[in-house]
């Protein structure tokens, strides 16, 4: 058995998903909410911990991981609907690390830092994202918004990317 499976996170997240899914497809909505609310804590763990590895086979799949990506940003958008911004976090800070070309994961997780109160990592993963898109309005202007009312600080550049945002939108 290879190493990162040794962790039953990875199992317990697996077995929600799968949960989840059945109790979807039952028209239980409720009970396959809440079963995608655990998946996402388990997952979210999970990485924490085995990100890297578990990288190294999602890129081998046939798709390159495209499809893990979607499905752990949509994870993490499911732990923040239930209050969970730890496990959020989590999610979308390995789908972005997973993903550098991909301006949205990092938007996403500048979005779940700020939630955390991780003010400084999420100013960085906005200028990644910012980076990636530099016509992105939501991604200037959200960038702004940490440097504005979050860290207080650097109030030029601020009304600069305003500016900016409000000229693209």
């Amino acid at each position: 058995t290879a190493p990162e499976f040794a962790n039953s996170w990875y199992f317990l997240g697996e077995g929600a998903m799968q949960e989840a899914a059945r109790l979807s497809q039952e028209g239980k909505q409720t009970a396959a909410s809440k079963e995608y609310g655990f998946a996402a804590k388990a997952w979210a763990n999970y990485l924490e911990q085995y990100g890297p590895t578990h990288l190294q086979g999602v890129r081998q799949m046939e798709d390159g991981g495209k499809v893990e990506f979607e499905t752990k940003s949509w994870l993490a958008g499911q732990a923040y609907q239930k209050g969970d911004r730890k496990s959020a976090y989590k999610l979308a800070k390995w789908v972005a690390k997973a993903s550098p070309g991909d301006a949205q994961a990092w938007n996403n997780y500048a979005f779940f830092s700020r939630e955390i109160g991780s003010d400084e990592e999420s100013l960085e993963a906005y200028r990644k994202a910012a980076e990636l898109s530099p016509d992105d309005p939501q991604i200037l202007n959200d960038m702004a918004l940490i440097l504005h009312y979050n860290l207080k600080r650097d109030l030029q550049e601020a009304a600069l990317l305003y500016a900016r945002a409000i000229e693209l939108a």
